[in-house]
């Protein structure tokens, strides 16, 4: 039988589970975005080769204002197995109107062709953000005196009302220029 295992006039067959030579897997994380005024997002492209062959990618954003965005790092060359995350910055210029824009980000292999879109959106919101310096949050302070400092993005002007916990009654109100840093004591 020619050392094939086969008695003579018999059929046999093999079956092997075959890989593409490109293959790969996107996700985005988060893909539901939130954006204050004067601020920006980040959200993770993860991006990994599970083909046979090396392969490079590159990545294309619509639904949302190409000047507003940061692709980091592109083109991504992968090895066979190997993954990258690739940082997605939006940083719109101003105030925007408050709306939900929705977005795709196109991931396309430069030998095979292959394409994965994800999909996504990012929620335009018109509050400014707010970030409180000090005191920390949760800080309790036995001083009768107590800096507060903020920062807000984009500049602004407002009023603040501070009270000791659960004493509405002592509310003291301070007024703000326009600026992106401020503190009263």
């Amino acid at each position: 039988d020619g050392g094939s295992g086969l008695s003579n006039g018999s059929v046999g067959s093999i079956s092997t589970p075959t890989a593409t030579p490109a293959s790969f897997t996107a996700s985005l994380s988060p893909n539901h975005l939130t954006l204050n005024t004067g601020g920006q997002v980040q959200t993770t492209l993860l991006l990994t080769n599970i083909g046979w062959l090396p392969e490079q990618y590159s990545l294309t954003l619509a639904g949302i204002d190409p000047s507003w965005v940061a692709l980091e790092p592109v083109p991504v060359g992968l090895a066979v197995g190997q993954s990258e995350e690739v940082r997605i910055t939006i940083t719109p210029p101003g105030c925007e109107v408050e709306t939900t824009l929705p977005f795709t980000v196109t991931v396309s292999s430069s030998e095979t062709m292959q394409e994965k879109i994800l999909a996504g959106d990012l929620s335009l919101v018109q509050a400014p953000q707010i970030l409180i310096d000090s005191p920390g949050d949760g800080i309790t302070s036995g001083a009768r005196s107590v800096l507060f400092q903020w920062r807000t993005a984009p500049e602004t002007a407002g009023t603040l009302s501070l009270y000791p916990a659960g004493q509405p009654e002592q509310t003291q109100i301070y007024t703000t220029t326009i600026t992106n840093t401020a503190s009263v004591q």
